[in-house]
């Protein structure tokens, strides 16, 4: 049996800052389909009727997906959803052999578009080639940052990823797509110091689509948001799976 298998950081992870929430706040729930809170990769598995795994952990840099796809259980005819995070988080080992991770602004030497780009691609060809090895079939989508920018010299890994493996366009995030198509913009270079800046930047906007599909929580999708990530994934992969 086809099995759906999830990886990314707190977004789509099981427990989150909704959850949090509501659990303190329960007048606040917001009931989506008249359920209580479940996990994005939750509503995608019961919109689509199929199994699911969920390697999502809060804080979790794009690297460290590599971590958590080869320690995943997949077997041939699996479906793997890649949230692609922000790019400006990093991934280490420390002396011990722990996994850190932690935003570059530590090092501000690091801190740059082309930078994070091509550690992007680095771990997005990464992931796809892990799962073609596998006969495991890869999605991806931008969560609330790009790290594919049009306007930049990209590096040619990323050409090596079909177009179709993108649910959203590989220069969009889903925030862009699904909430606020008009006033979230990754292609500002003259308003941000960098392209991955935007998505705290829309946040203070605080406008209607900020807060009808974030608050109450402070910077992650509340059940409405949830809600809509798991359709546009379903929608994609309907036919599919």
């Amino acid at each position: 049996m086809t099995t759906l298998h999830c990886f990314g950081d707190s977004w789509p992870d099981e427990i989150g800052e909704a959850e949090e929430i509501y659990e303190v706040n329960p007048e606040l729930i917001e009931l989506v389909d008249g359920k209580p809170p479940r996990s994005i990769p939750k509503m995608i598995s019961d919109l689509l009727g199929v199994e699911y795994q969920n390697h999502s952990q809060s804080s979790t840099s794009q690297p460290e997906m590599i971590q958590q796809l080869v320690r995943a259980p997949v077997k041939a005819g699996d479906h793997a959803v890649f949230f692609i995070t922000s790019p400006s988080r990093r991934f280490y080992f420390d002396e011990h052999g722990n996994t850190v991770n932690e935003f570059c602004d530590v090092n501000r030497n690091a801190l740059n578009d082309y930078q994070d780009s091509w550690l992007s691609a680095l771990t997005c060809y990464t992931l796809y080639n892990y799962c073609k090895s596998k006969s495991v079939t890869p999605w991806f989508l931008s969560t609330f940052n790009v790290s594919y920018y049009q306007t930049m010299d990209m590096h040619p890994l990323w050409d090596e990823i079909p177009k179709d493996r993108w649910i959203v366009d590989k220069h969009k995030c889903i925030v862009q797509e699904e909430f606020d198509n008009e006033f979230f913009s990754s292609t500002n270079d003259n308003e941000f110091e960098y392209r991955n800046s935007d998505w705290s930047d829309w946040l203070r906007t605080e406008n209607e689509n900020v807060k009808k599909y974030i608050r109450p929580c402070e910077d992650h999708p509340n059940l409405v948001g949830r809600m809509a990530i798991a359709k546009r994934i379903a929608e994609t992969l309907r036919d599919k799976i």
